[in-house]
Order: C-alpha cells, then sequence, then structure tokens
C-alpha cells in the first residue's frame, strides 16, 4: 500500500510540474498573448507540416509545431504532449508583419510578438503570403 501511494504521489508531482512548465513556457514565450486573439478550433486545412521547428517570443518549439497554410491563414498547434497551455491558433495573413529570413529561419512577427520558422516551409509560406495578404 506505500509503495503505491508513492508511486501515485510521484506520478502526481511529475504531471503538476509538466502543467506548470508548459503553462509558463505559453506565457512567456507569447502563445499566451496571440491566444487572446487567434485562438481557434479551426481544423480544415490546405498544407500541413508536423514536427516544424520554430521560436515563438524567446522560446524554440524545436520538431513540435504543426504548421498550415490555407487562404484563411496559418494555422498553429504543438504536439498533443506538449498541449497543454497552447491552444490552437489561427493567424490570419493580414497579421503577419516584418517577414523576413535568417539563417534558415523565417521570422515575421504578430501583434508584436516574433515567430520564428525552419526553413522546411519558406517558399510555400511567402507563396501563401503574396497570394492572401
Amino acid at each position: 500500500m506505500n509503495l503505491f501511494f508513492l508511486i501515485l504521489t510521484g506520478v502526481f508531482m511529475i504531471t503538476a510540474f509538466w502543467v506548470a512548465l508548459l503553462k509558463i513556457i505559453a506565457h512567456l514565450s507569447g502563445w499566451n498573448t496571440l491566444k487572446h486573439t487567434y485562438e481557434t478550433t479551426y481544423t480544415h486545412n490546405e498544407i500541413n507540416y508536423f514536427g516544424v521547428s520554430g521560436k515563438i517570443g524567446g522560446f524554440y518549439y524545436n520538431s513540435i509545431l504543426n504548421v498550415s497554410l490555407s487562404e484563411a491563414g496559418v494555422y498553429l498547434s504543438v504536439r498533443p504532449l506538449f498541449r497543454f497551455g497552447h491552444p490552437f491558433l489561427l493567424i490570419p495573413w493580414s497579421a503577419i508583419k516584418n517577414i523576413r529570413e535568417k539563417d534558415k529561419t523565417l521570422f515575421c512577427e504578430v501583434d508584436g510578438i516574433q515567430i520564428g520558422l525552419s526553413n522546411k516551409i519558406h517558399n510555400i509560406f511567402k507563396s501563401y503570403l503574396s497570394a492572401y495578404s
């Protein structure tokens, strides 16, 4: 009985730590700020990329971002294990500003928050941006 309680307590503490960590990262990166304007349940996407590396604010999201592009905008989410505190975002093309490339990363700004996405999607991102912004 004591071993069971010890294991259960350990699982609870690790889970609580993980949830708190994800909430803190979402807040410090700016994801939490973006959610107030761009949170969505939107699921229809034309072009999907999974496991994309990127940077939101000052935090790197290495191979855990899901990026989808459509005429509605850029749809951002993270893998399920990292989703707590990171709701789905749909950022319209008109909200994307200051696009530039640096060291194989495409950077832009949305409401003052810097977003960087790996070169995996540079060309298609630019073509959607020019077509829909």
